[in-house]
């Protein structure tokens, strides 16, 4: 128990006896006066006992008013200390947060030869854990072609680690021209064009289960866009529709090789998982990994072959 509480029990502790007193000084005044009144004459014996009733009563309620006043005060203490706490704890877990974003990024920094330097991370682009997360998984399974859908600093991070291999492509799907373009030009910045693709894909209705979404118009890429070692969802964004992303899987499921990984970003959101959740039940061959990184992701396993 700190010692902070301690004190404020204390001081309860102190005020309720402080009452107490206050009630049995009370009667034993009453009693004095009722004694010491006897040899008076009856008017003034009631006097001296209304007097000493009064007295009793003005002092009764400063002290419930002192009484009152120091709960107020306890009340708004412990209200501003529960507010400090809750500013602490929020601080420490951003602080633990920062940290980890801070390691994630020494590590991209450390694995990978920048031609260039990477565009700022985190908040609507990815965070350097996904970045982290990426590096291993292409390492691991070297992935002959990753399809992204969406585009950015995850398509330099592709990019950079195949050129390492010695082998691999990158296609990245952008439903945005003018974000299509800037992407190209951190390609072409990083010298990584004979890597990486960014494909400029509108939104168009598609239709899943007699159920309408927006994706990716990939029709006219079909050619390029198979077989997917890798599959990155990142788009589209997340309040364009109700689970945006789901229409990755049924719309690219054909089109993965037969031991693909999936990485879905944004696995905190509550869209996301029910979407993880839903492919569980349609693609059965999956398996699923839910990573804690700063924005949560999944790394779905697809084995066609069970």
């Amino acid at each position: 128990m700190s010692l902070e509480t301690v004190n404020r029990k204390t001081q309860k502790k102190w005020v309720k006896e402080l009452r107490t007193l206050w009630i049995c000084g009370g009667l034993q005044i009453i009693a004095i006066t009722i004694v010491l009144s006897l040899g008076l004459p009856q008017a003034e014996w009631v006097l001296a006992v209304l007097l000493a009733t009064l007295l009793i009563l003005a002092i009764g309620v400063q002290l419930e008013s002192y009484y009152r006043t120091q709960n107020l005060i306890y009340r708004q203490d412990e209200q501003a200390l529960d507010l400090v706490r809750e500013l602490f704890q929020q601080n420490s877990a951003q602080r633990r947060q920062d940290y980890r974003q801070t390691e994630a990024l020494f590590s991209i920094f450390s694995l990978l030869k920048l031609n260039h330097p990477l565009p700022s991370m985190r908040e609507w682009a990815i965070s350097p854990d996904l970045g982290a997360l990426i590096i291993s998984l292409v390492h691991e399974h070297k992935p002959k072609l990753v399809v992204e859908a969406s585009s950015g600093i995850s398509t330099l991070i592709a990019a950079y680690c195949l050129q390492q291999i010695g082998e691999g492509s990158v296609v990245s799907l952008e439903h945005e021209a003018q974000f299509a373009d800037l992407s190209r030009d951190q390609v072409a910045r990083h010298s990584l064009q004979n890597i990486a693709k960014v494909i400029h894909a509108p939104l168009v209705p598609v239709t899943i289960a007699d159920q309408t979404w927006q994706w990716y118009d990939i029709a006219p890429h079909l050619g390029i866009l198979q077989p997917i070692d890798l599959l990155i969802i990142d788009g589209p964004p997340g309040d364009l529709q109700h689970q945006s992303r789901y229409p990755a899987l049924p719309m690219l499921f054909s089109a993965l090789s037969e031991d693909a990984i999936v990485v879905l970003d944004d696995g905190d959101r509550a869209d996301e998982q029910a979407i993880v959740t839903r492919w569980q039940q349609e693609f059965p061959g999956i398996q699923v990994q839910r990573i804690a990184n700063e924005k949560g992701a999944f790394v779905l396993r697809v084995r066609k072959s069970l």
